[in-house]
């Protein structure tokens, strides 16, 4: 396992370290208090699920010498999906969530999941 898995696996502890405590000593009565909870909850998402696609892409090409760039592609999905968690709590947190929002946002989702998954 290359050393910069464990400086990602700290920096994921420490991150829902900060959502935990933020999340138990902060109300979220303002606009900006849940925002940050929010911005927190995206990035400790992010970073967390990028960890089994890295797994997944290591397992599937193990040969394959530059690791980091295996990385970067779990980063992509791993924040494809940390944004799609985020932003449906963001539109529960602001009760936004209704029909239509849903599934224009459902709609958008698709065209971003078309969008990432074609090679450039």
């Amino acid at each position: 396992m290359p050393k910069f898995i464990y400086t990602v696996i700290l920096f994921c502890i420490i991150l829902w370290a900060i959502i935990v405590r933020y999340a138990f000593s902060t109300p979220p009565i303002t606009f900006f208090k849940i925002a940050v909870l929010l911005t927190i909850l995206f990035f400790a998402l992010t970073f967390t699920i990028s960890l089994p696609f890295y797994l997944y892409f290591h397992t599937k090409a193990p040969t394959f010498s530059n690791l980091r760039f295996l990385y970067h592609r779990s980063f992509k999905w791993g924040a494809f999906l940390s944004f799609g968690i985020t932003f449906y709590f963001g539109l529960k947190a602001f009760n936004l969530d209704s029909l239509l929002n849903t599934v224009l946002f459902f709609v958008f989702y698709l065209l971003l999941f078309i969008q990432l998954r074609t090679k450039r």
